[in-house]
């Protein structure tokens, strides 16, 4: 049973951990960008995915290896709550049109960022709830890769030191 302090504690660590999968990306891949100048927007859109998904897949696992906190393994589902509503409203906006020859973009279009050449407001689903749920996604699988692999991957580490400094311990 969990008791009340328990519960708040938990709760917390979970905001913890979704403000560092979140807001600790932008810090880790904002400078980086600008060594990247692209002439398109689609590799724009595909560099920033790659970039903040890699950051947030290693600032997971790090976070994990260091503080081992159990909620960093479900920040996803707040990234899939956080992308998801938006979605569902896009999706009962052009249900709810009023018109049967309505020819609105599709929740893909909108939330993918296909459309960010075209559409400002297409630009900016992606921006505050696509790549809020990559974040959240590869925060936690970071998390859970480390919580699944801490002891192989430290073998291997380990393995794959020098000879010199593994055999000269006297």
């Amino acid at each position: 049973m969990y008791t009340f302090g328990r519960l708040i504690r938990t709760g917390g660590m979970l905001l913890a951990n979704l403000f560092l999968a979140v807001l600790g990306t932008v810090v880790l891949v904002s400078p980086l960008e600008r060594f990247a100048a692209l002439p398109r927007i689609s590799q724009l859109i595909l560099r920033d995915e790659t970039m903040n998904s890699a950051a947030s897949f290693g600032l997971g696992y790090f976070a994990y290896q260091k503080w081992r906190p159990a909620p960093a393994k479900w920040v996803w589902l707040a990234g899939l709550c956080w992308f998801g509503q938006r979605a569902f409203r896009i999706w009962l906006e052009q249900r709810t049109s009023g018109s049967v020859m309505y020819q609105g973009h599709t929740v893909y279009w909108e939330m993918s960022g296909s459309g960010c050449g075209l559409d400002a407001l297409s630009c900016r689903n992606w921006a505050l709830y696509t790549i809020p749920l990559l974040r959240a996604l590869f925060y936690s699988a970071g998390a859970f890769c480390c919580s699944h692999l801490r002891g192989s991957l430290h073998s291997i580490v380990t393995f794959a030191l020098p000879l010199s400094k593994r055999g000269t311990e006297k």
